[in-house]
């Protein structure tokens, strides 16, 4: 069972034997409840964007000079060889702090990984004093981060990245009244579906990108016997990962009381949705090339984990 999971699981039996050791307070009936919260590393992309990045189909080729001092004088310089170095249609935040430091590249701007803001709204009915149903709705997308800039001796380059969600969440949990039911300690379990996924914008100039090896319009001998590469046109390509399924959730929080019939809850609320999206197409040529195929598939996730805190709204029954 994954470590989240179990957390979650623990916290549930917990808070069910806390009820039925304790008096129960609380009040059984209908609620509303609404919050604002966020999404923590959105789709996961995390690593890709700071430090893994993503390969390109290609290397970059790269000259190498000969060595004057191995011949004699007078006679003709050698031919440069070529070295083949791994290229990245997405270059990880890290890599690129480390060529702007080198004074490769300038007006580094880095955002790192992409944080979703998230709406939330739920009906709930708590029942038999220590049990709850609820039924919620999310919609989540991006507030900060996922986005990288600089420019290079090529000219401007661009990494952005957007995403949204929604969720339909339902649990089934139990209910710890604490003074009288003026506070609450409460955790579920139960399903979700969600859809939803990422947008991947990349610009790129002209000549930064190569072909690929086996491209037949890539790299090729010349009658020199040298290496011919084919640098790629200017990158303008926008791709939408998507995809919809039904997953586990968990949830845990706290309310307290703020008003007759009004409390205030904070609560962790997790979603294991993911879905491998469909095949996308690229918008134009080049792009395939740099990643090797005419289309992309990846991994959508519009679950995740979100904190949350808002008010919820008891009515007399």
């Amino acid at each position: 069972m994954h470590p989240v999971l179990r957390i979650g699981t623990a916290a549930l039996v917990t808070a069910g034997l806390c009820a039925i050791a304790s008096p129960a307070d609380a009040k059984d009936g209908l609620s509303v409840g609404f919050g604002f919260g966020y999404k923590i590393d959105a789709n996961q992309l995390g690593q890709t964007i700071s430090t893994d990045g993503l390969d390109a189909a290609a290397p970059r080729p790269l000259a190498l000079p000969g060595f004057d001092d191995t011949f004699s004088p007078g006679t003709t310089d050698p031919a440069p060889e070529f070295a083949l170095l791994d290229q990245s249609a997405i270059i990880a935040e890290n890599s690129l702090v480390v060529l702007e430091d080198l004074e490769q590249i300038s007006n580094l701007e880095t955002g790192g990984a992409m944080v979703a803001f998230d709406l939330h709204i739920h009906v709930r009915y708590d029942f038999l004093d220590v049990l709850f149903a609820r039924l919620g709705f999310n919609y989540n997308f991006k507030g900060i981060g996922g986005r990288t800039s600089w420019t290079s001796e090529y000219g401007d380059h661009l990494q952005e990245w957007d995403y949204s969600a929604i969720g339909i969440p339902l649990h089934i949990g139990v209910n710890v009244p604490i003074a009288e039911g003026k506070y609450n300690v409460y955790a579920g379990v139960g399903v979700a579906w969600a859809s939803g996924g990422f947008n991947l914008h990349i610009v790129a100039p002209e000549g930064f990108y190569y072909a690929a090896v086996n491209d037949p319009l890539g790299f090729s001998p010349n009658e020199n016997n040298q290496l011919d590469a084919t640098p790629l046109g200017a990158i303008d390509e926008q791709a939408s990962i998507e995809g919809s399924a039904i997953g586990l959730g968990y949830l845990i929080g706290v309310d307290g009381a703020i008003a007759d019939s009004l409390h205030m809850f904070v609560e962790a609320e997790t979603q294991y949705v993911a879905k491998m999206s469909e095949a996308v197409a690229f918008s134009d040529e080049d792009s395939g090339r740099l990643f090797g195929a005419s289309k992309l598939a990846y991994p959508a996730i519009p679950g995740g984990q979100v904190l949350r805190l808002g008010v919820k709204y008891m009515f007399d029954m």
